[in-house]
């Protein structure tokens, strides 16, 4: 059976330079198991199988799986339905069903409304997004270019089985059904990439860059790098549990492999393979990053696993101008000033504490390479500009900042670095480089160590302000913050004139930790807009000094 549900459990696990620890058990939420899991910028998704006389369930959390809440207002409900895939678009949302095809959501996941779709579209197995197109899986492949409103199907060449995935690499889209099969035409034809394979029981795809993965069913994780010209298999590490690989993931650079008795990372392209620390004897067929986290679903129970060990935080670029990555996600260290680009961009900027993997240089290999490492994902490839990284970063400080020098390789994981010509700003205390594009960034010196800090917590006992998230947005965003203690909050919205058009929280008791507020504004017109976080002085305790209040400005901009 290729699709098949899953029962829950989550697990969460740090990442060191030699292996995982900590894994973490969540729970909160119903249902005989886990048919998928999908992410919205920080929030996570997941949707249940039915238990005895009840029926699929979906659930969202904004807080990384520590709580929960329904999320499937106006889905149809009945015994043979059931969430196979998420995916999203902006700040569209979308997931699909079986029997009911693909679902969209404008409001962050709180209900959901039919696309245009028809009988051949009814079970809507796996979701897959390029730029403003989303694709589905189904018993073929169909796309749309206007958010479902109508859908293009596969003309030719396709496979009439089902599709459980679809993936968009380049200019080239790939699907496993039957085997592998690629398209160079945006999907119209297809034809099968399939030598190499040892069997057409393909399930999953990932890519990292332009490198392809498949796992197929009894054999392991197979590898193309030539757009699938021909496969080799990529098991080394893994040993006999290769043969139950049920589930792959990227992200980068990381490769994820889910066993029936473990859960792999390869951090080489998948040349090697180490366990992660977790083996409980299940079968991981669902395996999902979200933000700083890996959610592992199997047949019995789900897991939620902590893999970035600094920071990630992710921005929509749209315009040329100043973009700071360092934000309630955490500590990246990393400002990119943007100069040109092509379209808007999606842009991650992830900081590892973990060393490069592979580090050649094409030069001169520096005497003391940072064990902190950047890897930049961005949707668009034109970028140019520059990357600024903060020296403060660095838990042992810098002596000589101008003996640091930035290097950089085009495909995270892979290849060998290039140093970039540099400055160093003494007045913020960063390297600076220019950029054309983005990818996997170190720093190297001869004179000081760099060595590794542990950067700010990412779940801060502080008072911030997000970046909400997505931005531009169109019309629903959400606005996260953190408080250091149990506070009254007030979050307000206000145009450039100072008008108040929006009041999200009024004196609102909240608790210490990371919060989340979505925002809707349908009714305004396009522009920037500025929303205010407001905490309300409170007295001290025993010794304590009074806590004044406080307030923190931010800027967002609605584009429709």
């Amino acid at each position: 059976m290729r699709i098949s549900t899953a029962f829950i459990f989550l697990l969460c696990f740090a990442f060191s330079v030699t292996a995982f620890s900590q894994w973490k058990w969540l729970s909160g939420f119903s249902g005989s198991g886990v048919i998928a899991i999908g992410g919205y910028g920080d929030t996570v998704f997941i949707s249940t199988s039915p238990g005895l006389a009840d029926s699929f369930k979906v659930y969202r959390s904004g807080d990384y799986g520590l709580t929960w809440v329904r999320s499937d207002h106006l889905l149809p409900v009945d015994l043979a339905s059931g969430v196979q895939s998420f995916a999203s678009i902006g700040s569209n949302l979308f997931l699909g069903m079986t029997s009911y095809g693909v679902k969209r959501s404008t409001d962050g996941g709180r209900s959901w409304n039919a696309t245009s779709s028809f009988y051949s579209l009814a079970d809507a197995y796996s979701l897959a997004t390029r730029g403003d197109t989303l694709f589905v899986g189904y018993y073929n492949v169909a796309w749309s270019t206007n958010l479902g409103s109508s859908w293009t199907h596969a003309s030719f060449g396709h496979p009439a089985s089902i599709t459980t995935s679809v993936l968009p690499v380049g200019s080239r889209i790939f699907t496993a059904s039957q085997g592998v099969s690629r398209s160079t035409d945006g999907g119209l034809n297809w034809g099968p990439v399939n030598s190499g394979l040892p069997s057409v029981d393909t399930y999953y795809l990932a890519a990292l860059g332009s490198t392809v993965f498949v796992n197929v069913y009894g054999h392991g994780v197979y590898r193309t790098v030539n757009s699938g010209g021909s496969w080799q298999v990529v098991n080394h590490g893994m040993g006999s549990d290769s043969l139950a690989v049920g589930s792959i993931t990227a992200a980068p650079p990381y490769l994820f492999a889910g066993t029936n008795a473990e859960v792999y990372v390869s951090r080489d392209s998948g040349a090697s393979w180490q366990p992660t620390g977790f083996a409980n004897n299940v079968q991981f067929n669902t395996l999902t990053a979200v933000g700083p986290y890996l959610y592992a679903g199997s047949l019995y129970r789900h897991a939620l696993a902590d893999f970035y060990p600094a920071a990630s935080v992710a921005k929509t670029i749209s315009s040329t101008g100043s973009y700071q990555f360092d934000d309630l996600s955490g500590t990246t260290g990393v400002t990119l000033n943007i100069t040109s680009l092509n379209g808007a961009a999606a842009v991650t900027v992830y900081r590892f504490k973990d060393p490069p993997a592979n580090p050649a240089f094409t030069a001169t290999p520096p005497v003391n390479l940072s064990q902190y490492r950047w890897v930049i994902d961005g949707s668009e490839a034109s970028v140019t500009g520059e990357i600024r990284i903060s020296l403060s970063a660095f838990s042992t400080g810098v002596v000589n900042p101008g003996d640091v020098h930035i290097y950089k390789r085009s495909t995270s994981g892979t290849g060998a670095f290039t140093e970039l010509p540099t400055t160093y700003d003494a007045g913020t205390n960063e390297i600076v480089a220019a950029i054309n594009g983005f990818s996997e960034f170190a720093l190297g010196s001869g004179s000081d160590l760099l060595g590794v800090g542990e950067g700010r917590p990412r779940i801060p006992g502080r008072f911030e302000l997000g970046q909400n998230y997505p931005n531009p947005f169109n019309p629903a965003t959400v606005i996260g913050f953190g408080l250091e203690s149990r506070s009254i909050v007030t979050l307000r919205v206000f145009d450039l004139l100072g008008r108040e058009v929006a009041t999200l929280l009024k004196r609102q008791p909240m608790e210490e930790g990371p919060q989340q507020v979505s925002f809707s504004a349908g009714e305004l017109p396009s522009g920037v807009y500025l929303y205010r976080l407001e905490v309300e002085a409170r007295p001290g305790t025993g010794s304590s000094a009074t806590v004044p209040a406080r307030s923190i400005v931010r800027k967002m901009v609605l584009v429709k």
